[in-house]
Order: C-alpha cells, then sequence, then structure tokens
C-alpha cells in the first residue's frame, strides 16, 4: 500500500509539473512573452527541462517498480522480471 502511494505520490508530481510545462508553452506563444529572450532559446531550455523530468520520473518508477517485483508474489511463481534504466519493463517467464 506504501509503494502505491509512493507511486501514485510520483504521478501527481508528474501531472503537476506537465500542467506547469503547458503554462510555459503558453507563455511562448504570446508575442514578445520573453522579452529580448530568443524563442528557439526559450525552446531549447523547455525540451531540457522536461527530458530531465520525465527522466527523473521514470527512474523514480522503476526503482519502485523494481522493488514491488522482488518482493511480491511474482517471484513465488519464477518469474524474473527485471526494470531497465529506460524505464522498460522486461520480463521472462520459464
Amino acid at each position: 500500500a506504501a509503494q502505491l502511494q509512493e507511486i501514485n505520490q510520483i504521478l501527481w508530481q508528474a501531472e503537476v509539473d506537465i500542467e506547469n510545462i503547458e503554462d510555459m508553452l503558453i507563455r511562448l506563444q504570446q508575442p514578445n512573452a520573453f522579452g529580448s529572450v530568443a524563442v528557439s532559446d526559450a525552446l531549447a531550455n523547455l525540451n531540457q527541462l522536461l527530458h530531465g523530468q520525465v527522466r527523473s520520473w521514470g527512474d523514480q518508477l522503476a526503482s519502485l517498480l523494481e522493488g514491488v517485483l522482488s518482493s511480491g508474489p511474482t517471484s513465488q511463481m519464477n518469474r524474473a522480471a527485471s526494470v531497465s534504466s529506460d524505464c522498460s519493463l522486461d520480463t521472462d517467464f520459464p
């Protein structure tokens, strides 16, 4: 239950961050929203921010899933599972 609550909290944080990014995009679309800052620079910064956040969420979820899979009932069914660093779930069924 605690692990599900942690996953829920991470997903909520992701939702809030996505809303913030959407607000930033709206500001980018407004004329002269950034004064002398070039729009391409602002978009590059936004892309870098988004990439970092998504990587962070993925790492957190991967860590939680790895803990769940290693201690859950799936290990009793002889099912090997691991979570890779790119946040994909690799499973092997005997």
